[in-house]
């Protein structure tokens, strides 16, 4: 197997395991889910909101990677594993603000 094809591989299993082990993202879907009500139960639209979450998710951690490949920063650096779990936690603040912002609005 190709050095590409591992690396490509461990990330996808790291992914994954990400995914089932970050209680960030059962929250993030659980309030983009429960504000997503619709009067049919329509839940192949919450099904599909998931799959664009993912596939955005999926995407900022390429973009969020390239650039610290590109500019040689190794990502297992303390300072730059703190800033980036802190960027995680405002987004996650700002996200259950809006979850609020739209239970009480309605």
């Amino acid at each position: 197997m190709s050095e590409a094809i591992q690396l490509a591989t461990t990330g996808l299993l790291m992914g994954f395991i990400h995914v089932l082990a970050g209680p960030d993202h059962l929250s993030a879907l659980a309030t983009l889910s429960g504000t997503n009500v619709r009067s049919d139960n329509n839940y192949v639209h919450s099904f599909l909101l998931g799959i664009k979450w993912g596939l955005g998710h999926a995407f900022g951690l390429i973009i969020v990677g390239a650039i610290l490949i590109a500019i040689d920063i190794p990502v297992n650096n303390g300072s730059v594993s703190n800033t980036l779990e802190a960027f995680v936690g405002v987004f996650m603040l700002a996200l259950g603000a809006y979850g609020m912002h739209k239970a009480f609005r309605h």
